[in-house]
């Protein structure tokens, strides 16, 4: 059986992440995508399988789930600046506010995705795919920082070259238009 996280909410913000470490604590936990940030790689009604992070901690490019400000995210890591990890959901225009290694809840190791296949992040092609789109995300937030709030053609060119790269790496996994 499969074990699912809820949403997480502001109001429950640290209970929840007490709890997904303890669940953590049990094996791979099950969590459900419930936004489009992470677009094209986890939509929403895809789920993210987390496991515990380890003693290496997240590397650039992994797909972390993390306590960001006052809410939990699952977003990419884009950067480490002063210990602090930099976190981005590929689809989003901005940075999360760093965070500390204690604020990494887990590792996201792979995708289900809602039609019923499996994405694994942590294979070779993976990581490679994760740093590509991580190089992306850091090169659109630094364009962006120029730029406030930045306009809508950068938000499409940044988000196309990120369709693009995901493409190189896994072509059957982007929906196809009609």
């Amino acid at each position: 059986m499969k074990r699912t996280a809820t949403p997480l909410t502001e109001a429950r913000l640290w209970a929840t992440a007490e709890t997904i470490k303890r669940e953590l604590a049990r094996g791979p936990y099950r969590s459900p995508v419930v936004s489009n940030s992470m677009a094209p790689v986890a939509r929403e009604g895809d789920a993210f399988v987390v496991v515990p992070p380890g003693r290496r901690g997240p590397r650039f490019g992994d797909v972390v789930a993390v306590v960001a400000g006052s809410r939990a995210v699952v977003h990419r890591v884009v950067g480490k600046r002063a210990g602090l990890y930099i976190t981005k959901g590929d689809a989003s225009p901005r940075v999360d506010p760093p965070a500390r290694r204690a604020d990494v809840l887990g590792l996201v190791r792979a995708v289900e995705k809602s039609e019923g296949s499996f994405l694994p992040l942590d294979t070779a092609r993976g990581r490679l795919a994760g740093a590509a789109l991580a190089a992306v995300s850091a090169l659109e937030n630094t364009v962006n920082g120029v730029a406030s709030p930045p306009p809508a053609f950068l938000r499409r060119f940044f988000y196309l070259a990120l369709r693009l790269v995901w493409a190189a790496f896994y072509p059957s996994t982007l929906p196809r238009r009609s």
